[in-house]
């Protein structure tokens, strides 16, 4: 049987994509929506900006901020378009948590702070109700036995709340609150203050 020989360098080679051609590409695999004034081209550009700011040692929120402002539309249908992981490794500066907050008003029009603190006094007395027993739901009712007037007890059920919710999981508390300290986690955390917190932290 002869095999078959060509020479060197004699086949079909393949063409090195364009910048215009990956632009082509990323298109057709997406129906892009753009905000107002911006093409594809400058879309990628302002990624490549949030990108290159995000990981700098002392990053220009304001230079994220108009970014953000101006991928606003393109970012939204990117974010219901993918998974989690894939939105932060092309916007990581939605690690942040101040950063995150105002997405959620940016696009959402949602104050999560707010609505967190708010939802989370509503379902308080269920959570304190069906806490697991223990030293931390103990500390939580005494603390909330103490006071004085309504207004308080209803501030204290909240951060009672806070506390508590992670034994539910089985989750380390400090991704969810921290007492005085820098959060752990890239995350937003809610962080109490006060040399003495009503329901202390406690693992």
């Amino acid at each position: 049987m002869k095999e078959k020989y060509s020479a060197c360098h004699s086949g079909r080679k393949r063409g090195v994509e364009t910048e215009e051609v990956c632009l082509q590409k990323r298109s057709c695999e997406q129906e892009v929506s753009l905000d107002s004034a911006e093409d594809l081209r400058s879309i990628l550009q302002h990624i490549e900006v949030l990108q290159q700011e995000h990981h700098k040692a002392r990053p220009s929120f304001d230079i994220i901020l108009q970014r953000l402002d101006r991928t606003k539309s393109y970012r939204q249908h990117y974010i219901e378009n993918h998974t989690t992981a894939e939105v932060l490794k092309e916007f990581p500066c939605l690690m942040r948590p101040n950063i995150l907050l105002g997405e959620m008003k940016r696009i959402y029009q949602i104050d999560a702070d707010k609505t967190i603190l708010t939802k989370m006094g509503e379902l308080a007395p269920k959570l304190l109700e069906k806490a697991p027993k223990g030293t931390l739901k103990d500390t939580c009712l005494q603390t909330l036995q103490s006071c004085e007037d309504e207004q308080e007890r209803k501030a204290q059920m909240v951060n009672a709340a806070i506390v508590l919710l992670p034994s539910f999981f089985k989750e380390n508390p400090a991704f969810l609150f921290v007492n005085d300290q820098e959060p752990i986690s890239p995350t937003p955390t809610i962080v109490m203050t006060g040399s003495n917190p009503p329901c202390p932290a406690r693992k």
